[in-house]
This record gives C-alpha cells, sequence and structure tokens, in this order.
C-alpha cells in the first residue's frame, strides 16, 4: 500500500487550502454539459436535498474527493482518497464481512442543513453491470454457486444476528471490489488526466458518475457485498409493501404480515434472472405491473397455493378459490409451466440439485421457505 501510494502521489501534487479544497494538477480540460438537461441526481424526486459535493472537496480534514461513483434517490456516492490512512474509501451521502460496513461517518453542513455521511471501502460494479459484460449475458454456474454462498452468508447475520429484513434485494445492490489495488490508483490518475464532464449552473455543478470499464480477461474481482440497506426493517414482523414488483414474495403481495423469509424469496428472483438471463416472474399486463398476473405467474411456476396458506388472510379469496382454483382476475390464465420446464441449461444431477435448491426458495408459505442457514447446507451449494 505505500509503494502505491508512492505511486500516486508522484502522480498527484496536492495542497489542502484552509476551507477544505485542495488543489491538484489537473487538466483544466472538461466537457461542459447542457444546463437545459437534467443529469444524474438532478433527475430524482429528491433533487435540491443532496449536499453539494465539489471535486477536490477534503471532508473532516481527511476525506479528498476525487470523482463521482453514483447516485441513488437517498445519496449520492464519491471516490476518495482517506489522507490519514493512505487508501481510497467511498463516500457516501445517505457474514457480517458480506455486509457493506462503515469505516467512518460525520455530518456535513450546507445551506439546507445537515447531511449525514457515511465513508466505506470502495466498490466497482454491480452484478447487474457484470452480467451486461458476460460473454452470455449469464453468470456461469460456478460463478453464481460462489455468489449464493456470499449472499446467503450475509442474509444469515443479517437474519440472525442483527435482527434486519433487507427487503430490497436485487442485482443493483450487490457490489464486487477488486483484490488488485492499483485500479483505484488507476481512477485515480483517470481522473486527474481526463476529468469528468460536469454541467455548471451559477453555482451548482452536477458531475458525470466515473464508472468503472475493466480490461477484457480482467479477472481481480473481490467478494460480493452485499448494500443499501435504504430498504431495510428492524425487528421480525412487519407489513407493508416492499421490493421491485416482479421480485415481490406472495405474501408481500396479498398484503400479509411478512418477515426475513421475503429476502429468501427476494434473493431466489434474483439469482433466477442471474443464471438464465430471463425473469421467472414478469407480472405485467401491456407493461404495467399486475399483482393478478403475478400471482398467475406464481401459480403457473409453483401450482396452487396450499390451503393452509389461503386461509391465513381473507385478500387470497379474489385471486383464488377455497380449493385453490384460480379465479381469472383480469382475464388471467394459469399455464402450468413447472419450475422444472423453466431451466434451459443444465442436465443430470447439476439439473436435479439446481431445481431442488431453487424449490425450497419458491414456497408459497413462508413458515416452510428455507433460512439463509439452511440453504448454505444445501447439496447445490456443496457440491462443486
Amino acid at each position: 500500500m505505500d509503494r502505491l501510494f508512492r505511486q500516486t502521489q508522484q502522480l498527484i501534487q496536492r495542497t489542502t487550502s484552509p476551507h477544505g479544497i485542495s488543489s491538484r494538477v489537473m487538466s483544466s480540460q472538461f466537457v461542459n454539459l447542457d444546463n437545459m438537461m437534467d443529469i444524474e441526481e438532478e433527475t430524482m424526486s429528491t433533487n435540491g436535498l443532496y449536499y453539494p459535493v465539489r471535486l477536490g472537496e477534503v471532508f473532516k480534514s481527511r476525506y479528498e474527493v476525487l470523482s463521482k461513483l453514483g447516485y441513488g434517490a437517498n445519496s449520492t456516492v464519491w471516490f476518495c482518497r482517506d489522507l490519514q490512512q493512505q487508501k481510497y474509501a467511498a463516500l457516501k451521502h445517505v457474514g457480517k464481512a458480506y455486509v457493506r460496513s462503515m469505516i467512518d461517518s460525520f455530518v456535513a453542513k450546507s445551506a439546507i442543513g445537515d447531511h449525514h455521511c457515511l465513508v466505506h471501502e470502495p466498490l466497482l460494479l454491480n452484478l447487474l453491470e457484470l452480467q451486461a459484460i458476460l460473454p452470455r449475458k449469464r453468470l456461469s454456474l460456478d460463478l453464481l454457486k460462489r455468489t449464493l454462498r456470499h449472499l446467503l452468508l450475509s442474509l444469515d447475520y443479517l437474519h440472525t444476528e442483527a435482527a434486519v429484513v433487507h427487503s430490497d434485494i436485487q442485482a443493483r445492490n450487490i457490489l464486487l471490489g477488486t483484490i488488485d489495488q492499483s485500479v483505484y490508483s488507476d481512477m485515480d490518475a483517470a481522473e486527474v488526466q481526463e476529468p469528468s464532464p460536469r454541467k455548471i449552473n451559477g453555482d451548482s455543478i452536477i458531475y458525470q458518475s466515473r464508472r468503472f470499464h475493466p480490461q477484457a480477461g480482467f479477472t481481480a474481482w473481490g467478494l460480493p457485498v452485499l448494500c443499501d440497506l435504504g430498504e431495510a426493517r428492524i425487528g421480525s414482523k412487519h407489513t407493508g409493501i416492499i421490493q421491485p414488483n416482479s421480485f415481490r414474495a406472495p405474501e408481500v403481495v396479498l398484503g400479509m404480515e411478512w418477515d426475513c423469509k421475503v429476502d429468501i424469496w427476494n434473493l431466489g428472483v434474483m439469482a433466477w434472472h442471474l443464471f438464465e438471463d430471463d425473469h421467472l416472474f414478469d407480472g405485467r399486463i401491456l407493461g404495467q405491473h399486475s399483482d393478478a398476473q403475478l400471482l398467475a405467474e406464481m401459480t403457473s411456476v409453483l401450482g396452487p397455493p396450499p390451503s393452509s396458506f389461503l386461509e391465513q388472510i381473507e385478500a387470497a379469496l379474489k385471486y383464488w378459490g377455497s380449493q385453490g382454483n384460480w379465479k381469472g382476475v383480469q382475464g388471467t390464465e394459469i399455464k402450468s409451466v413447472p419450475l422444472e420446464d423453466c431451466e434451459e441449461y443444465l442436465e443430470g444431477k447439476e439439473y436435479d440439485m439446481f431445481v431442488g435448491f431453487f424449490k425450497r426458495m419458491f414456497v408459497w408459505n413462508p413458515k416452510e421457505r428455507a433460512t439463509a442457514r439452511e440453504l448454505l447446507q444445501d447439496e447445490f451449494l456443496i457440491v462443486s
């Protein structure tokens, strides 16, 4: 790390001003974006509530902002240099080893109020972005298994030790870092040589995020890390709508009380898409989400829910009869395409273990759905 930092110092000469803005030897050439077009966090409904971060700004006399990594509804994320530890970090404005942990936190003040800031280890890209650059646009079986092991370890920690339900497991929220620290120094140098495009409107500056683009054959990936607990719930029992539409567990769709088992269903839907490059459940009619269509697709794949599940809530009677017969709400139909017929790439023992594993995740009654710890012991993940 010392060698890495010395190399970086040769590329960048820096002094810190009394106002918390560093001065770096940078190219003055950058793309000035059109002021008439909303970009990045300006497109979010929460625009105007973000802290106005500037490149070169130094927070807490320690974290120097180098470039922007991304944005979301509740935060922007920035690539920083830790001036004390002489390493890189990600600053976010708002298995334990596989859940993104916080290095530091502080409050930054602006004209609109206080902004709570979190400091994390930097990560490069999410699983959806990784899937898009893979040759076949899908994870290999080995990569799927390794990813599932790490994510199940993280969920076991959240569910059993922290009593937390993530409630928003999707490929965008699973990020990968790297074991090659030179990647971060390269990103640092790239910002110096080719500054990020930005939109300047008076005192306001909106920077374009700098994405990581791996070279062909890049293999120095770090472990998958479960991120973004912005929708997480603390405690065992909850109610209300959570999860992306097509990832939604049946108990959530039906307005039932739910617990950590929603994460297991959610993980299954995401993992299926990463391997098959196809959504097991879509839940749309003419491009619009429909609870009836989603439940009809679940019934087509899994068969009707058991009476023990239907009896738990009155809302189920809108969709099924007392014997589990589908009522055809909104003209929806049952096509009877069992899970076994949805898998396209495997055969033999590997196929049997794959289907058996996912069947333990896609169970109507959450009480009978496998836990993260139970799935970690499944032969599908144990047998290489």
